[in-house]
C-alpha cells in the first residue's frame, strides 16, 4: 500500500510539472494567414517578409500552415501590435493566437509577471531573482529599512481574466473577408454558370453526334393492326396481325468507319470549346477583379491626400489668425480642393460598389461581409521565342480551328463513299388471325444511287467550300494570335518600365511637395507651386497605381496565351 501510494505521488507531482512546464512554453502571435497549403503559406510569407523579417511559419495541430509574427508573453502585449501588423500586411484580418515555443525551438527572451499594490516609484525598485526549485517566481523588494517579500502570479492565471478581452478582439479583427486572385478564380470556376452551360453544351453535342452511329446498330421493332373489312352484301370481317422485325447494315462503303473517326474528332473539338470558355471567363474575371482592387486603391490614395490637405489647410488657418504672409485667396483656395477631394472620394465609392456587386455576382459571393482585395501579384516571367512557340501550339482557337479543318475533311470524305451500295439485313416473323401459322420473313436489301439530278455533286462541291474556309480561318488566325502575343509583350515592357519610372517621379513629387510648402510658409514661395505640387503627386499615384495593375493583367493575359495555368 505504501508503494502504491508513493508511484500515485510521483505521477501527480510528474504530470503537475509536465503541465507547468508546457505552460511556460507558451507564447502570444499574431496570425495573419491561413492555408491548409505550404506553398501558398510561403508565397504569402515570402510577400510580407519584404515589408518585415520577423514573420515565420508556424503549422497547427491540425494540420494548417499559419503566417505570424512576435513572440509576445501576454495577450495585452499582443494586441498592442494589431495597429502596426494591419498596416504591414494591409489586412484587418489579424487574430490573437498561443504559439508552442517547443516547435519553434526558442525561447521567450523576458517573462513579464503581474504585480499587485506596487507603487510606480517601487516599481523602479524591483529587483527579480529566479528559483531553481519553485515553479513560481518571487519579487525581492529593498527598501532602506526593511526587506518586503511579496509573492506573484504567474502569467497562465492572467491569461484566463483576458479571454473575454481577446475574444472581443478578434471579433473586432474579423469582419472583413480577405480576398485574393487565385482565391477568387476558383471561385468563379466553381459557381460560375458559364462553365456549367458549356460541359451541357459538350455533352449535348457529343449525344448529338452518337445518333449518326445508331444507325448501324441492330435495330430491333414491333408492330400490330387491326383492320375491319366491310363487303357489298352487308358482310364483314376483320383482321388482327402482329409483327416483330429487325435490321443491320451488313456494308455501306466505309460510311461507319470515317465517322467512328469523326466521334473523337468531335469529342477533341469540344473539349477545345470547353477550355477556351474557361479561359474567356478567367480573363474576364481578372479584368473585373484588377478593376475592382484598383477603385479601392484609388479610395485609399484619395483618403491619404484628402486627410493631409486637412492637416495643412489646418496649419495655414492657423498661421493666417497670427496674421503672417498666407492670404486668405489660399485659405480659399485650398479649402475648395479639399471640397473636391471629397466629391472625388464620393465618387470612387460609387464606383466601387458597382464593381464590387460584378465581382460578387461572377464568384458567387452572396453574403454581405465587406471585401478586401489584396494586390494582384502574378508571378510569370514571358518570352518571345517560347511564347510564340507555346501559343501557336497550345492556343484553343488555333486547335479549335485545326479540329474543324479534319472534321470537314472527314465530312467530305463521307459524302463521297455515298456513292457506294448500301446492303442491309432485314428479318422478322408475322401472325394474323387470318393465317393459320405465324410465317417468317428474311431478306436483304441493296441500295445503289443512280441518278439525282446533280445533287450529290453540288452536296461534294460545299463540303469542299467549307473545308477551304477552314483552311484560311487557321492561317487568319496564326497571324492574330502571333500579332496579339507580340502587341501583349510590348505593353509588358512598357508598363514595367513605367513603373520604374513613375516610382522616381513619385520620390520626386514628394520632395517637390514639401519645399514648395516649406518655402510658402516661410514667404520665399507663391501658393501656386504648392497647389500643382499637390495635384502632380495625386496624378502620379494614381499613374503608378493603374501601370502596376495593367501589367499584372498583361502578364495574366499572356499566360493564358501561353496555355499555363496560373493559380
Amino acid at each position: 500500500m505504501k508503494a502504491s501510494k508513493s508511484y500515485f505521488l510521483f505521477f501527480l507531482l510528474l504530470l503537475g510539472f509536465s503541465v507547468c512546464y508546457a505552460k511556460g512554453n507558451i507564447a502570444y502571435s499574431l496570425q495573419v494567414y491561413t492555408s491548409n497549403n505550404f506553398k501558398f503559406a510561403n508565397q504569402f510569407l515570402n510577400k510580407v517578409k519584404l515589408k518585415n523579417d520577423k514573420f515565420f511559419i508556424y503549422k497547427t495541430d491540425k494540420g494548417m500552415w499559419t503566417v505570424r509574427i512576435f513572440l509576445l508573453p501576454t495577450v495585452k502585449e499582443a494586441s498592442s501590435h494589431i495597429k502596426e501588423v494591419q498596416n504591414i500586411v494591409g489586412t484587418k484580418d489579424i487574430s490573437i493566437v498561443p504559439s508552442d515555443l517547443r516547435k519553434l525551438n526558442t525561447k521567450l527572451k523576458s517573462k513579464i509577471y503581474r504585480e499587485k499594490g506596487i507603487s510606480e516609484k517601487k516599481k523602479k525598485k524591483i529587483v527579480k531573482k529566479k528559483s531553481t526549485k519553485d515553479l513560481f517566481k518571487k519579487n525581492v523588494i529593498f527598501k532602506e529599512s526593511r526587506k518586503k517579500i511579496q509573492k506573484i502570479e504567474p502569467i497562465e492565471k492572467k491569461q484566463s481574466r483576458h479571454s473575454n478581452k481577446v475574444k472581443e478582439i478578434k471579433t473586432l479583427v474579423n469582419k472583413e473577408r480577405i480576398l485574393t486572385l487565385s482565391d477568387y478564380l476558383k471561385l468563379v470556376e466553381k459557381n460560375n454558370e458559364n462553365i456549367s452551360i458549356s460541359f451541357k453544351d459538350f455533352k449535348r453535342n457529343i449525344l448529338n453526334f452518337y445518333r449518326n452511329l445508331d444507325y448501324y446498330n441492330f435495330n430491333l421493332s414491333i408492330s400490330g393492326s387491326f383492320l375491319e373489312k366491310y363487303y357489298m352484301n352487308n358482310s364483314f370481317s376483320n383482321e388482327k396481325s402482329i409483327s416483330i422485325k429487325g435490321s443491320k447494315v451488313l456494308y455501306d462503303g466505309g460510311v461507319k468507319s470515317l465517322l467512328e473517326k469523326e466521334l473523337y474528332i468531335v469529342l477533341s473539338l469540344e473539349k477545345q470549346k470547353v477550355l477556351r470558355a474557361v479561359q474567356l471567363l478567367k480573363l474576364s474575371a481578372v479584368s473585373t477583379y484588377i478593376q475592382t482592387f484598383y477603385h479601392q486603391e484609388l479610395i485609399n490614395i484619395i483618403k491619404e491626400q484628402l486627410e493631409n490637405r486637412k492637416k495643412f489647410f489646418l496649419s495655414l488657418k492657423q498661421m493666417y489668425k497670427k496674421e503672417t504672409k498666407i492670404s486668405k485667396y489660399a485659405l480659399l483656395t485650398e479649402e475648395r480642393e479639399i471640397f473636391k477631394l471629397k466629391n472625388a472620394l464620393l465618387r470612387e465609392r460609387t464606383v466601387y460598389k458597382k464593381w464590387e456587386l460584378e465581382l460578387r455576382t461572377m464568384g458567387g459571393i452572396n453574403d454581405t461581409t465587406p471585401l478586401k482585395l489584396l494586390p494582384p501579384d502574378i508571378n510569370y516571367f514571358p518570352s518571345i521565342s517560347r511564347g510564340e512557340r507555346k501559343a501557336l501550339e497550345s492556343s484553343p482557337i488555333i486547335n479549335i480551328d485545326r479540329y474543324k479543318i479534319k472534321d470537314a475533311a472527314i465530312s467530305y470524305y463521307i459524302e463521297k463513299k455515298r456513292n457506294k451500295p448500301l446492303v442491309t439485313l432485314t428479318s422478322g416473323i408475322t401472325a394474323s388471325n387470318v393465317m393459320k401459322s405465324p410465317f417468317y420473313d428474311i431478306g436483304i436489301t441493296i441500295t445503289y444511287p443512280l441518278f439525282d439530278e446533280k445533287e450529290r455533286g453540288r452536296k461534294l462541291l460545299l463540303k469542299k467550300l467549307d473545308l477551304l474556309k477552314r483552311k484560311l480561318t487557321l492561317k487568319r488566325d496564326l497571324k492574330n494570335t502571333v500579332k496579339s502575343f507580340l502587341s501583349l509583350y510590348e505593353d509588358y515592357k512598357l508598363y514595367k518600365r513605367e513603373k520604374i519610372l513613375l516610382g522616381r517621379i513619385l520620390e520626386l513629387d514628394k520632395k517637390r511637395l514639401e519645399i514648395s510648402k516649406e518655402k510658402y510658409i516661410e514667404g520665399l514661395g507663391d501658393y501656386i507651386s504648392v497647389m500643382t505640387s499637390w495635384n502632380d503627386l495625386l496624378i502620379t499615384k494614381k499613374k503608378l497605381l493603374l501601370s502596376s495593375l495593367l501589367e499584372n493583367k498583361v502578364l495574366f493575359d499572356i499566360s493564358i496565351m501561353e496555355g499555363s495555368d496560373l493559380k
